[in-house]
């Protein structure tokens, strides 16, 4: 009985922890000018944050943990590259048309998708 209590408030935790990081990167993300440098600058909270969730959630959303993680890693390059926010990222627009994301018309609206995506996961 209590390693089930045990593993439930660790499972609790990591799950509260990620939506509590990601709730502070949306409103940093509100308030930056720059969303490239904001990105470089929270992609290892980001990262720690879903790491620190990923071995607590059922095997389905873990799945889809992964690949929204995956498809935000490589938005960096897409991001920087941008020479103005009409550029659509292949890897992104793709899973973007596969699962009913909604067109982001700028680089700041993208990182909202993923936010709203990361905290749709978790809870």
């Amino acid at each position: 009985m209590g390693l089930f209590f045990f593993w439930y408030k660790r499972s609790r935790d990591a799950k509260d922890n990620f939506l509590v990081t990601i709730s502070q990167l949306s409103s940093e993300l509100e308030r930056t000018e720059e969303v490239v440098e904001f990105y470089d600058s929270t992609l290892l909270r980001t990262e720690e944050a879903v790491f620190r969730l990923h071995p607590f959630l059922r095997k389905s959303r873990r799945g889809d943990l992964s690949a929204v993680w995956n498809v935000y890693r490589q938005a960096r390059a897409a991001l920087q590259e941008a020479a103005s926010d009409k550029r659509i990222d292949h890897i992104f627009d793709e899973y973007r048309r596969k699962h009913g994301w909604p067109i982001p018309k700028t680089k700041r609206e993208r990182i909202e998708i993923f936010h709203k995506k990361f905290k749709q996961i978790a809870t």
